[in-house]
Formats: structure tokens, C-alpha cells, sequence
């Protein structure tokens, strides 16, 4: 059965790869095939997603659970490949001096421990499993056994000096009683002051407990209202947000601008944004190509979006040369679509990128599905602008930023 056999390694151990990763790195492990890689559509992922978010595992995507079993098929690859395509891995890994790709990451740890063969793994495994079962165990205590022999029998002598010793215990024992009863007779009379004193702390407890409860009710019923008025002050929010629907970027300046424009610092203060304005548009232009890919839709006909362009940026360009002509035209489609029924439509399952986890993907930006496994970045720009940035494959890790 497949285990994190990177826990074996020495270095792995000090390496300070946080310990939620190295907990994740357990639980995948255990759902990998024998070659220690997920199978295309393998539904085991989907099981090991699910027990990290059991075990208390926070964010956990596909693209993590993707690239930890990217990490461990290299490493089993390596330790199992021949001495000439190992030797070919290190020189590759050694030639990456800047930055070592996070695949190649599991392999570093075998190497700095000198760790070449499945067959070492594998005797690292046995000598720690050894060292467990060495480890001390409780203490047994063995049942003390009542056994009788010639020895244990007391001659008569023996029994008249045990005798003797009984009576001598005894009479000490009748001296000692009497200071004892009179120490118990002193003793009895502070018990009783100090049990009526718990008794009326307990009485004014429970007092108290019942002006607390009281109280709690209160609070309860306070809890009540305030739940009250939150809904009453959403149902206020959603009419205010139906409001602001009718309410445009364009009507909104315009009103701002006549108002600016009856003094003279106002009119000035608008010369200042028009020539920002223009500004930005030059700057968002040097970034984008001005001619779109052929065939490739122009202009969005939906919703909020209605008379924005569409713009390709270079790198979204080259992105969609790489792909093949079926991808190529299977991403026209999906782009025609997006520019009828705007991004939000359920077959984009558009969403967020809140951290720029992607590379070359700027803040606030937008990720969109193009295909089952193709998905476009794209953000919503100054002058009625979508550009769109990258275009790429779900899990291909150039373009995610790296764990390490």
C-alpha cells in the first residue's frame, strides 16, 4: 500500500516544510495507485480531498492534491529508473541552481540523503518499524501467588513471640485512644461551623444562579431582536442594491461632472482626470494587442458588460498558439458564448483569483472555464475594457506560483 515515504528521509524531516503540508502529503499518499500518481479522473482524489478536509486540512484544492502526487511519481520514478536516467534527473536538477521545479522536489530530499533505490526505501521503512516494536512497553505486574512449604510453617516458639508482640500493639494502642477521641472531640466541632458556612455560600450561589439565568434569558430575548433587525436591515440592503442596478458608471460621472464644472477649481480638477484618464488608457494599451486573434470574438453584448471590448493580451495570444487546433477553436466558442451571455453564466463558473496565485494574472482578476480542462484569466478595465491575459490548463504548474 502506497505511504509518504519522503517522512523516512532526514533531510525531508528538517527541511521546515510546514506541518499541515507534511500532514497532507500523509493522508494523499495513502490514496495514490502503486506508481504513486492519481489515474486521469480518478474519483480517489476527489476521497483524499475529502479526508484532508476531515482531518482539519483549511483550502483544499485540486491543484494541491494534483501537485503533491506530481511530487511523489517523480521521486517513486527516480528511485526506480536506471542508473543513466538518474544520473541524467540529477544533472538536470543541479543545472536549476536559481530555483528547483516543485516536481523535482521530493527527488532533491532522496539525493542529499543518498537514497537511490526503491530497495532502501524499503529498508528504511523495516528499521523504523523495528525501533517501534523496540520500544519499551508498561511494565507487567506478576499475581503474587500464596504458596505453602516447610519452611513457611512458624514453630511453636515463633508463635508464643508473635503473641507476645500482639498484646504489646494492643496496650499501646488502648494509651494512644483516649488523645485520639479528644482530638476528634475538638476536630467534629469546626467540621460542623465549616459545613454551615458552605451551606449558605451554596445558598447565595444559587441565588446568584438564578439572577445569571435571568439575566441570560434577557440576553436571549435581546439576541432575538437584534436577528430581527439584521433582517430587516438585509431586506433594506437588497432594495438598496435593486436601486443601484439602475444606476450606471456613466450616469454618475455625468452628474459629478455638471456639478464640478459650475466653479472654476471644479473645472480644473476635471482637465486633471480627463488627462489621468488618458494616461491610463496609453498605459493599458502597451499591454494589449490591438488586433484580435482571427475569428476570435470583439465586443460583449450582455448585461452589465453591454459595449465593453474584448482585447487579447501577447501573452494570451502565444498561450493559445500552444494549443492544439481542437483546443483553438473549442476557446473561440467559449469566448463567443462569454460575449453573449456575459461572464457570470453557470457554464464559466467564473470566479475570484483574491492573491495572484496565477502567474502573469494581475490583482482583481477573473478566472472563467473555457473548456473542461482550459480556463482564460481575464479583468474588467478602464474605458469599457475585458482584457484577457493568460489562457491555460488546469494543474500545469508553470503557471502557478511555487510552494517552496
Amino acid at each position: 500500500m502506497p505511504f509518504n515515504f519522503l517522512e523516512l528521509l532526514p533531510s525531508y524531516q528538517k527541511s521546515g516544510v510546514r506541518r499541515m503540508v507534511r500532514k497532507r502529503r500523509d493522508i494523499i499518499a495513502g490514496f495514490l495507485s502503486d506508481d504513486y500518481r492519481f489515474q486521469r479522473d480518478d474519483p480517489k482524489k476527489s476521497h483524499a480531498i475529502a479526508a484532508m478536509s476531515d482531518s482539519g486540512i483549511l483550502d483544499v484544492t485540486n491543484v494541491a492534491a494534483s501537485a503533491d502526487a506530481r511530487l511523489f511519481g517523480c521521486a517513486f520514478e527516480y528511485l526506480n529508473a536506471s542508473q543513466e536516467q538518474r544520473q541524467k534527473i540529477q544533472d538536470k536538477i543541479s543545472s536549476e541552481t536559481d530555483r528547483v521545479p516543485d516536481r523535482f522536489s521530493g527527488i532533491r530530499y532522496l539525493i542529499e540523503d543518498n537514497i537511490k533505490t526503491w530497495e532502501q526505501i524499503l529498508e528504511l521503512k523495516a528499521e523504523q518499524e523495528k525501533r517501534t516494536e523496540q520500544l519499551p512497553k508498561s511494565p507487567e505486574f506478576p499475581e503474587h501467588q500464596a504458596t505453602e512449604s516447610s519452611e513457611d510453617v512458624v514453630n511453636s516458639e515463633n508463635a508464643d513471640k508473635e503473641d507476645v508482640d500482639l498484646e504489646t500493639l494492643a496496650r499501646n494502642a488502648a494509651e494512644f485512644l483516649p488523645s485520639i477521641a479528644q482530638s476528634f472531640a475538638s476536630i467534629i466541632p469546626r467540621l460542623l461551623t465549616n459545613i454551615e458556612e458552605l451551606k449558605r455560600k451554596l445558598s447565595l450561589f444559587s441565588g446568584q444562579n438564578q439572577s445569571l439565568q435571568q439575566q441570560s434569558e434577557q440576553l436571549l430575548i435581546g439576541l432575538q431582536e437584534a436577528q430581527n433587525r439584521a433582517k430587516e436591515w438585509e431586506q433594506y440592503a437588497l432594495e438598496l442594491d435593486e436601486k443601484n442596478r439602475s444606476l450606471t458608471l456613466d450616469n454618475l460621472r455625468k452628474y459629478t461632472e455638471d456639478l464640478a464644472a459650475g466653479t472654476a477649481h471644479g473645472r480644473r480638477f476635471l482637465l486633471d482626470i480627463d488627462r489621468f484618464d488618458q494616461a491610463q488608457e496609453r498605459s493599458a494599451q502597451e499591454a494589449i494587442t490591438k488586433e484580435s486573434p482571427e475569428g476570435f470574438p470583439e465586443k460583449m453584448q450582455n448585461g452589465n458588460f453591454t459595449g465593453f471590448k474584448l482585447v487579447y493580451s501577447e501573452k494570451f495570444r502565444k498561450d493559445l498558439k500552444k494549443r492544439d487546433p481542437k483546443d483553438q477553436e473549442r476557446t473561440r466558442k467559449a469566448l463567443e458564448l462569454f460575449c453573449e451571455q456575459g461572464p457570470y453564466h453557470n457554464s464559466f463558473g467564473t470566479h475570484s483569483v483574491a492573491d495572484d496565485t496565477i502567474q502573469s494574472l494581475p490583482e482583481k482578476s477573473f478566472v472563467s472555464r473555457a473548456t473542461d480542462e482550459l480556463r482564460f484569466g481575464w479583468r474588467s478595465e478602464e474605458n469599457k475594457i475585458i482584457c484577457l491575459y493568460r489562457l491555460f490548463r488546469e494543474g500545469e504548474k508553470e503557471f502557478y506560483k511555487s510552494e517552496f
